[in-house]
């Protein structure tokens, strides 16, 4: 109720926001305009784990080419492949049980592409590209691609 008259408020929300909301429900009594764009992103960075740990090349590319448009941090992304790939070695060495059961069924799935040497190899390469990436020896746009093909080859 502080603001300007004049002023421009732009709220950004994961999801869609109740009458209950505080901004909505005085936004009558501030003579505010609310204008609601409920376009769902493109972009999925779940369906992209799924496509890369997969091995489908093709769908990796094009989910991460929607993550890019939509302008996804590549650190983000990054940890998320991390993640995944933790999930996929608590399968491999018998720890599955502290994963989710939607989780566990699909890492399940995946695990059974990589034996135990991968996993570690990977983690060795996704810690030195994260460490690369935040000390700025490589640049964001170079860093996926390399973990995307080091979990594909």
């Amino acid at each position: 109720k502080k603001a300007r008259k004049k002023a421009v408020t732009i709220v950004f929300s994961g999801k869609s926001l109740s009458k209950a909301n505080g901004f909505l429900k005085n936004a009558g009594e501030l003579d505010a305009k609310v204008l609601v764009n409920e376009k769902d992103p493109d972009s999925n960075v779940f369906k992209f784990i799924d496509a890369v740990f997969s091995k489908n090349r093709k769908r990796a590319y094009l989910e991460l080419r929607n993550l890019m448009k939509e302008e996804q941090n590549e650190i983000y992304i990054l940890a998320m492949l991390v993640y995944n790939l933790r999930n996929i070695a608590l399968v491999k060495f018998g720890e599955e049980k502290s994963i989710s059961p939607f989780a566990r069924t699909k890492s399940v799935n995946s695990a059974k592409k990589y034996t135990e040497e991968k996993v570690m190899e990977l983690y060795g390469l996704f810690y030195s590209l994260d460490k690369k990436l935040k000390t700025g020896e490589i640049e964001s746009e170079v860093a996926v691609p390399l973990a995307i093909e080091a979990v594909l080859n």
